[in-house]
C-alpha cells in the first residue's frame, strides 16, 4: 500500500487563506463604509447652506422695492425685472434666479442669473398685488456657486483671488475682471461669468 506523506502546514494554508480573504474584505468594506458617511456629511452640510443661503436671501427680495409690502410683489415692479439678469439683492457668493408664477393665470416673471435655472434652490408662497387686486403666488428661488462665482467677493481692481486648488501649483486662483456696460464680468482660464446687482 502507497502511503501519502503529510507536511506539516498543508492542510492549514486553504484556512489561511480565507483568513487572509476576509481581512482584505472587512478593511475594503470599512473604507468604503468611511468614504460613504463623509460623502453624506458633506452633501448634507451643503444642503443646509443652501438652505439658509436661500432663506436670508428670500427674507431681503421680499423686502426689496419688488414689493409693495412684505410677501406682497409689486406687478409694475416685477415687469420692470422680468427677462433682465439682474440680481437687486447683492449675494456674491451664490449666483440666483428668481421665478415668481401667478397661481391664478400662471402668469411668470424671472430675473437674475439664467445659468442658475434648476440649480439647488427653494418655493416660497407669496402674493403679488395688481391695481384692482391681489393674487396667490409663489416664488422658487434657484442658487449656483462655484469658483469663478465665489470670486465676486474678491474683487479688487481687474483682479480677483480666492483661495482654490490650483492644479500648476499652489492654492490660490487668479481672475480677470472686466465691465462689459451695466455688468461686471469674472473671467477664468475657460469660462466667463457676468452679472449684473442692484435694484431698478
Amino acid at each position: 500500500m502507497i502511503k501519502l506523506k503529510h507536511t506539516k502546514g498543508q492542510l492549514d494554508a486553504p484556512s489561511d487563506l480565507v483568513i487572509f480573504t476576509l481581512i482584505i474584505a472587512v478593511f475594503f468594506t470599512s473604507i468604503y463604509s468611511v468614504f460613504t458617511s463623509y460623502s453624506e456629511i458633506r452633501i448634507e452640510v451643503s444642503e443646509k447652506e443652501i438652505s439658509r443661503t436661500a432663506i436670508q436671501l428670500t427674507e431681503n427680495i421680499l423686502s426689496s422695492n419688488l414689493t409693495y409690502k412684505k410677501s406682497i410683489f409689486d406687478k409694475n415692479q416685477l415687469d420692470k425685472y422680468q427677462d433682465t439678469n439682474i440680481e437687486p439683492v447683492k449675494l456674491c457668493s451664490y449666483a440666483y434666479l428668481v421665478e415668481i408664477t401667478d397661481l391664478t393665470n400662471n402668469n411668470t416673471w424671472s430675473f437674475g442669473y439664467k445659468d442658475a435655472e434648476g440649480e439647488n434652490g427653494a418655493t416660497y408662497p407669496v402674493s403679488i398685488r395688481y391695481e384692482d387686486h391681489f393674487a396667490p403666488a409663489e416664488m422658487k428661488i434657484f442658487l449656483k456657486t462655484g469658483n469663478i462665482i465665489k470670486a465676486f467677493c474678491k474683487i479688487n481692481g481687474t483682479e480677483a483671488k480666492i483661495p482654490c486648488y490650483n492644479p500648476k501649483g499652489g492654492n490660490v486662483c487668479i481672475f480677470t475682471v472686466t465691465k462689459e456696460g451695466e455688468n461686471t464680468c469674472i473671467s477664468g482660464k475657460s469660462k466667463k461669468v457676468c452679472r449684473r446687482f442692484g435694484e431698478l
